[in-house]
């Protein structure tokens, strides 16, 4: 041994210390442990210190980092991020034992906990698990490292996390560590199918063996299904491992339960087990379960937290205050000093759900008194307990939230205390958790920066939970309390206005109000400019701005201005990306996106499809790492995939695309309806669509009835919002009742959507025009249908009125309108027997149909040759 490291000392730093004996030195933690001999320890089985069977489908990520650990003399750090039970820790570990072997001082330990760790001369490698839960003691480590030289032997740091590097920016930064933390961060993914069963059987196996236990073996084809029943859920790791365990020693019928049931079936289990221990221990009939499940709340419950639950008033049903420590001491899992929360999370997530769900009068009280001497960190403990409550049981993920609302109304001065919730980016799921403590912490504040800031944070909460109207109100107010602020003070508040106007010019956006927005976002650009001269830093905000202002110009039909706008955008963030690619990649793929549409919008439609093409890949990539706050903008850019795709011919992929999109949209919306039932409905549009074009015109129309149902409750809630998007649902649902004959439906739909669009027109002709005679020519086709050749006439030649002076603007993005309009004139004219008026209209046609199919005849030659064989139909009349 060369020396010691010093974590945690009085100062909160961390030092090295080459000359002290080894004899005050702790090694880091790596302990295995056998398979229990109670098959009743279910938790136990899935704990990553039982390896339970090798590490399948892992060994490209352990020599990954084993090859970075050998590296350098220098300390580093990385990060390996994942889902819950994607084995995070059990890689980790594995790296750590194999690293033990060839004399290096390896293992876990938890920042939080002041240590001297030996630093040998092969090296230290040191595994910290959650550092979300631990960012006061992570920024001290950080900046200590950073500023070390050099050392006696490599000093190693993995950062085992739930998000992704670029989560961590922040910290990074201002600990000054950049130059010592790896940037590529390994994301663990699922396993693959193969992986996958081989883990199944190898935990079978062991299982039965281990347990004496006779299983029929479980067929190669009945265990593929199962895992292709749900190919995220059921390649990950922890649920292929519950299955097995649930198959060997719980029930035969395992592989038709989807994962999700498994694991409530084994947490069923566990509770039984614990309670049967509790009981043995003077806990009561219930008690032992019910602490374990709400240590799962707040990481740990020590002697203090256990008395507050003990209460009597709380009904627990456990010994008196002055008893219940003793008795949590003679029972299963307290540590010496402390009930830590059970694991693996996934488990102990549904096992808290389960314990609430058995006293709703108070259960409340019980989280209260479980997490109120919490800080910062349980922001993310509990995003990660939602998190996993919603791939379990989405009831339960709502049983969770209702109960923490609960907690905070029914004693309005713990708002205060949990103000650190919504100081930044909420986890999903926590939004009205959010709200309720803005409400009550706005009632106490008179003004000022402090109620400023509520009110961003009010506006961010509100924006979130899906709640526009009220999310602008509060936004409004916030900007006007900025700006009296910025006028007394500009070198402490213009930074704070910008960044108030920028929300605000969102939140107009949202609820239709780009005239206003472009206002705003333009006041704030002009802002940031100006701030930007003086300190570099600020180019990032120049960037978001542009991305803002293309969406008002946009929303206000100027194309060419919006798509300048978002070139500037781009062109920043790719080279802000150049700088740290981790860190504004996510950034770069959400301009991309915008990019896309901006060029779809002027026609350029083979620069969409890359734009979008590059979009999908970096949300691939951030998404892999953390689902939970990257996956609603992945599915985003695979439903503008899908339409680019849609546009450029590819309709198989297309398809592929869009159900991919609708797939993810609709998990999101059951565990946030609020924040993601608008963007399902968009996805099942677009779903829609794809359907049509492959003849599927039943599917196509239960889909688009879903999307139109969703979006006519929206319109009825905020119109301003929802009804063009109502308009463009009805639209094409009227194309779907026409193509299943349903003629008399499809007529008072479309009569409908023209109404609306007829109504947008009104205030914003160069916006809505377009879509007002997309309308009118369906209206007049649905009119021929039914036999109405005078209104049908009526409706396409006020189409093609607004059609000619748009394609006369912008022929590049027009034309194509025109022509399809022009084909329905002529058949119009044809049917009232004007064979003249339908020779002018089909050879105008034609005449733009040769020049589309010049540049582009895979595309436009069926629609040039049907305009021929039209004409010569006419001609033999």
């Amino acid at each position: 041994m060369v020396g010691n490291v010093v974590l945690g000392d009085v100062t909160g730093n961390l030092t090295m210390n080459f000359s002290s004996g080894q004899a005050i030195a702790q090694a880091p933690y790596l302990v295995w442990h056998e398979l229990p001999e109670d098959p009743d320890e279910i938790f136990k089985m899935l704990s990553w210190q039982v390896r339970l069977t090798p590490t399948f489908g892992r060994e490209r990520e352990l020599a990954h980092i084993s090859d970075w650990i050998r590296h350098t003399r220098s300390p580093r750090i990385r990060f390996i991020s994942g889902l819950g039970g994607a084995g995070k820790t059990r890689l980790a570990a594995e790296t750590a034992d194999r690293f033990r072997q060839e004399g290096w001082s390896a293992g876990l330990w938890r920042l939080d906990r002041p240590a001297i760790l030996p630093l040998r001369e092969k090296g230290l490698l040191l595994i910290v698990d959650y550092p979300e839960e631990q960012r006061a003691m992570l920024h001290a480590l950080l900046r200590d490292l950073s500023t070390l030289e050099s050392t006696p032997a490599p000093i190693r740091l993995m950062l085992l996390s739930r998000q992704p590097f670029e989560w961590w920016r922040d910290v990074i930064d201002a600990a000054g560590a950049s130059q010592i933390v790896d940037h590529q961060n390994i994301a663990l993914e699922s396993l693959t199918e193969d992986a996958a069963a081989e883990l199944f059987k190898a935990a079978s196996d062991r299982l039965s063996e281990h347990y004496g236990r006779t299983v029929e073996p479980r067929s190669e084809s009945e265990i593929r299904r199962w895992i292709a029943q749900d190919g995220s859920t059921h390649t990950l790791p922890l649920f292929v491992s519950a299955a097995a365990i649930h198959s060997v020693l719980v029930g035969s019928n395992t592989l038709t339960f989807h994962g999700s049931k498994i694991v409530s079936e084994l947490v069923r289990h566990e509770r039984r087990r614990l309670n049967g221990a509790g009981r043995s221990a003077g806990l009561g009939t219930d008690g032992l379960a019910r602490l374990t499940g709400l240590a799962a709340a707040s990481g740990e419950l020590d002697a203090t937290a256990l008395q507050r639950l003990a209460e009597p008033r709380l009904q627990l049903g456990v010994p008196p205050p002055v008893d219940v420590v003793d008795a949590v001491r003679q029972a299963p899992g307290w540590n010496g000093a402390l009930l830590p929360a059970p694991t693996p999370d996934v488990l102990a997530a549904e096992l808290l759900a389960q314990v609430l769900e058995q006293r709703h009068d108070v259960a409340h009280e019980w989280m209260w008194a479980a997490i109120e001497t919490n800080g910062p960190e349980l922001t993310d403990r509990l995003g990660r307990v939602l998190y996993d409550l919603g791939i379990v049981s989405v009831p339960h993920q709502r049983l969770l939230q209702s109960t923490l609302i609960k907690m905070v109304r029914a004693e309005p001065n713990r708002a205060a205390r949990l103000d650190f919730v919504v100081t930044g980016q909420l986890p999903v799921g926590l939004e009205q958790l959010g709200i309720e403590i803005c409400q009550i912490l706005l009632t106490r504040s008179d003004g000022g920066l402090v109620r400023a800031t509520l009110l961003t944070n009010f506006s961010n909460c509100l924006n979130q939970a899906g709640e526009y109207g009220r999310a602008l109100t509060a936004a409004r107010n916030a900007v006007e309390i900025w700006r009296r602020l910025a006028a007394e003070d500009p070198a402490h508040f213009e930074e704070k206005l910008a960044i108030g106007l920028f929300g605000l010019s969102h939140r107009l956006i949202e609820t239709g109000s780009a005239r206003d927005a472009l206002d705003a976002i333009n006041e704030a650009i002009g802002i940031w400019t100006r701030l930007a001269v003086q300190n570099p830093r600020h180019f990032e905000s120049v960037a978001n701005g542009f991305n803002n202002l293309s969406n008002c110009l946009s929303e206000l039909g100027d194309r060419a201005g919006a798509l300048e706008a978002i070139r500037k955008a781009v062109a920043l963030k790719r080279w802000l990306a150049t700088q740290d690619p981790h860190y504004f990649d996510p950034a770069l793929a959400g301009t991309l996106n915008n990019l896309s549409s901006r060029l779809s919008d002027t026609g350029n439609h083979a620069g969409a499809l890359a734009a979008i093409q590059e979009a999908v890949g970096l949300w691939r990539q951030v998404a892999a790492q953390d689902p939970g706050r990257y996956e609603p903008e992945l599915a985003g850019s695979l439903n503008n995939l899908s339409t680019q795709l849609r546009e450029s011919g590819h309709h198989a992929r297309a398809l592929d695309t869009i159900r991919e999109a609708v797939a993810i949209r609709r998990r999101l919306t059951a565990q946030n309806p609020g924040r993601f039932e608008a963007d399902l409905a968009r996805s099942l549009n677009n779903l829609s669509n794809c359907l049509s074009d492959g003849d599927d015109h039943v599917g196509a129309l239960a889909a688009i009835r879903e999307s139109v149902q969703i979006r006519r409750g929206l319109a009825d809630k905020s119109p301003a919002r929802y009804e063009p998007e109502l308009a463009d649902g009805l639209y094409n649902l009227s194309a779907c009742l026409s193509e299943v004959g349903h003629r008399a439906d499809a007529l008072k739909t479309i009569k409908k959507a023209v109404e609306i669009h007829r109504r947008l027109t009104a205030h914003n002709p160069v916006r809505w025009g377009p879509m007002l005679a997309q309308s009118l020519n369906l209206l007049s086709s649905c009119l021929r249908d039914v036999g109405e050749s005078a209104g049908a006439l009526e409706a396409i030649r006020e189409s093609i009125q607004i059609r000619r002076r748009l394609a006369a603007a912008n022929p590049a993005l027009f034309e194509l309108m025109l022509a399809r309009g022009l084909n329905n004139l002529s058949r119009c004219l044809s049917e009232v027997n004007d064979v003249g008026g339908a020779l002018d209209a089909i050879g105008e046609a034609i005449e733009i149909w040769r020049r589309l199919a010049a540049q582009n005849p895979t595309r436009f030659g069926p629609d040039l040759a049907d305009s021929l064989n039209e004409l010569r139909r006419l001609r033999d009349r």
